[in-house]
């Protein structure tokens, strides 16, 4: 199943806007990345600004780490296997 969940910075209904970025959308849903990610075996692929990779790298961790029940120390060693075994990939600019 693929779910799309839209992250528009500045187009949000709120006056003044509120800025909403990629990497506060995954923490308001981290079943989606941990469901995904964890039990299904899936891939996660970044693009887009370069200035945007620490934040949803962080936001990736921290879903795994809280909803998935590992901890800050194993989410890190998760993400780890995740980039070696060719699961995230990153084109930024």
């Amino acid at each position: 199943m693929t779910e799309l969940q839209g992250a528009f910075q500045f187009d949000n209904g709120m006056d003044p806007p509120k800025q909403v970025f990629v990497s506060d959308k995954m923490i308001e849903n981290p079943a989606l990345i941990t469901d995904n990610l964890m039990q299904k075996g899936g891939y996660f692929y970044m693009c887009g600004p370069a200035v945007a990779t620490p934040s949803v790298q962080k936001a990736l961790k921290q879903c795994v780490a809280t909803h998935g029940g590992l901890g800050d120390e194993k989410a890190e060693a998760w993400f780890d296997e995740l980039m070696s075994n060719g699961r995230y990939s990153e084109e930024s600019y």
